[in-house]
């Protein structure tokens, strides 16, 4: 008779999921909050639980597994960009199931996931990171600097314009977890009639005149930053009905800067 150890077994894998999670924010370049983190770690070690048990093990299938593990990164990242969050995620636990399975053969002992050595899964952990972070280091900087096609819906307008990929760029919404676009009112007089005036530096101010507009009624968020010379400040975003970057679309936030933004014939930067 089997015996199981239920606080092993979720503690185990809701560290693991928690790991995974981890490094797949820092892989997307995206901000999670430790609670979104602790929360879909959680469920990921009760899940494993459930599996444990004999009447449940069909839970194990691998259509049940990738169905969780979608529940997982909507849990830590939320809906947007869920799809490449979860591309990542499945990605990065292949590659650790496969460092645990080949350096378990390598050093002769077990290389199932579920029971090899804590050890060996964060050799196996470190070995990966390490892959990602080096190996692929030059392809990561050849995409820090990329330019990217933006589409942005509103109502029955649409702007479009050149964004400037910066890696560097972590802003989000602290609500949701969105990740936010930053543009200037000028690049976006497409989407407005009348214009947008020329806002004050206060994002507080702005909150308070754009919120007379019909069209950003109930739209309207306010979103902390920080920048060379500014200890902290408050940027004022909307949210559009739709934000399309490369013609995928996201769930980009929209963010008006009080100055220009881009260069080079950039006009946003994401």
């Amino acid at each position: 008779m089997d015996v199981i150890y239920a606080d092993e077994i979720i503690l185990r894998n809701a560290a693991l999921d928690a790991l995974l999670l981890l490094i797949s924010a820092r892989l997307l370049r995206r901000r999670v909050r430790p609670a979104r983190l602790l929360a879909a770690g959680s469920l990921g070690g009760v899940y494993a639980f459930l599996c444990a048990l004999p009447p449940l093990r069909p839970l194990g299938s691998l259509p049940a597994a990738a169905g969780v593990s979608a529940l997982l990164c909507l849990a830590a990242f939320g809906r947007a960009g869920l799809g490449r969050s979860w591309a990542v995620f499945l990605s990065l636990a292949a590659a650790v199931a496969g460092a645990v399975m080949g350096l378990g053969r390598l050093l002769s002992v077990s290389g199932n996931l579920r029971s090899a050595s804590p050890r060996l899964v964060w050799l196996s952990f470190a070995l990966c990171y390490a892959l990602v972070r080096f190996l692929f280091l030059g392809l990561l900087r050849e995409r820090e600097r990329r330019t990217e096609a933006v589409r942005i819906v509103l109502g029955q307008r649409a702007a479009e314009l050149t964004a400037l990929r910066d890696t560097g760029n972590s802003l989000c919404d602290p609500l949701t977890g969105a990740p936010v676009l930053v543009t200037d009112e000028a690049a976006l007089q497409a989407l407005f009639l009348p214009p947008l005036p020329s806002l004050p530096p206060d994002g507080t101010e702005a909150f308070r005149r754009l919120s007379t507009r019909e069209e950003l009624r109930g739209r309207l968020r306010l979103v902390p930053y920080s920048a060379v010379g500014t200890a902290r400040g408050m940027l004022i975003a909307f949210r559009p009905d739709r934000v399309e970057v490369d013609g995928e679309e996201t769930g980009h936030l929209v963010a008006l800067s009080p100055t220009p933004v881009g260069e080079g014939g950039c006009r946003a930067i994401i």
